[in-house]
């Protein structure tokens, strides 16, 4: 597969990622409206909604960093400092998130009863944050470790 088609494979993939994020945003937004209404705690759809879409926001930043990293392998430029930042700022970006979500539980447990399944989803989306900050934050470190190699061998020659 040449860089080309593989930079326009991982940009569709990415687009199709921000579509599903849209559409399940809408659904979780429907979902958590009706289940606050259904409990009788319509003051708390406000907050968990701002929350919401605060995290959803940064996960959307996250999107457009790397599709401009798979635009750049696409012009054959994968191992750069500016792909190494750009890895480097996504991790941050999960770390936030995934902080976000391990403090949201004991903040809704404050305010509400947390159900068993609440706490499962949270803490599943807290682990595959972690997950997901690690890898980043270690393919940052690659990235730039071989820009650097490859600088240098362009000084070399």
């Amino acid at each position: 597969m040449s860089q080309k088609s593989l930079s326009r494979l991982l940009r569709l993939l990415t687009a199709v990622v921000a579509a599903a994020m849209t559409v399940m945003a809408a659904v979780l937004v429907r979902y958590g409206r009706g289940l606050c209404l259904e409990r009788g705690q319509e003051q708390l759809f406000v907050p968990c909604l701002i929350f919401f879409f605060l995290t959803l926001i940064a996960a959307a930043c996250a999107l457009i960093l790397a599709w401009r990293i798979f635009a750049s392998i696409g012009r054959d430029q994968s191992f750069t400092r500016d792909n190494a930042r750009r890895l480097r700022t996504i991790s941050w970006l999960a770390c936030g998130d995934t902080m976000a979500y391990l403090l949201a539980l004991p903040l809704l447990a404050l305010v509400t009863r947390v159900q068993p399944f609440t706490v499962l989803v949270l803490l599943s989306i807290v682990f595959a944050g972690l997950c997901f900050t690690v890898a980043c934050s270690c393919l940052s470190h690659l990235v730039q470790k071989a820009a650097d190699l490859r600088q240098e061998q362009e000084l070399t020659i």
